[in-house]
């Protein structure tokens, strides 16, 4: 036996405000639901995501919603998002410096709500194809510090950083 995943779920005070803040940031369409509002994803996400009322939300300090870019920049993302109403909780761009701003940035929503935002596949592509090349990336006082550069050594350190 196994259990099915059926939706994430976010608690919040105002479960349609909150569903429009979202929908905007990933796509997809809100739809009223008996305990709030749900998220049902664009075409190639299946996670649907549940706002779900409560009276006397706190903030999650549990597992966080992690998101990658899926055009433009990690930067751009991040302006777009804060220009939506997110705030920036903490900035970890770690990755080589002059290159690529490659990392990821913990977000809140405008009701709290921690999620992170990492480097584009485009960013991270650039930085690996730079690696392959032997291209001399300056990796001083980055995540990356002192670890070999060779073209598989950024794929396993962003594996670390999806998966801590």
């Amino acid at each position: 036996m196994h259990l099915r995943v059926l939706h994430l779920q976010i608690d919040c005070l105002d479960p349609l405000e909150l569903g429009k803040f979202w929908s905007a940031v990933i796509g997809g369409t809100l739809l009223p639901d008996n305990r709030g509002y749900v998220l049902k994803p664009p075409e190639g996400q299946v996670l649907s995501i549940l706002f779900n009322m409560v009276l006397d939300h706190l903030p999650a300090d549990g597992p966080r919603l992690r998101l990658n870019s899926v055009e433009g920049t990690l930067k751009t993302e991040v302006e777009r998002l804060t220009g939506l109403g997110a705030r920036v909780v903490r900035d970890d761009a770690r990755g080589p410096q002059g290159l690529v701003g490659l990392g990821e940035v913990v977000m809140a929503d405008p009701e709290g709500n921690e999620f992170i935002v990492e480097s584009s596949d485009a960013e991270v592509a650039a930085v690996e194809k730079a690696l392959q090349a032997g291209d001399d990336i300056d990796l001083s006082g980055s995540y990356f510090a002192g670890r070999p550069q060779d073209p598989t050594a950024f794929t396993v350190a962003r594996t670390v950083i999806e998966d801590p």
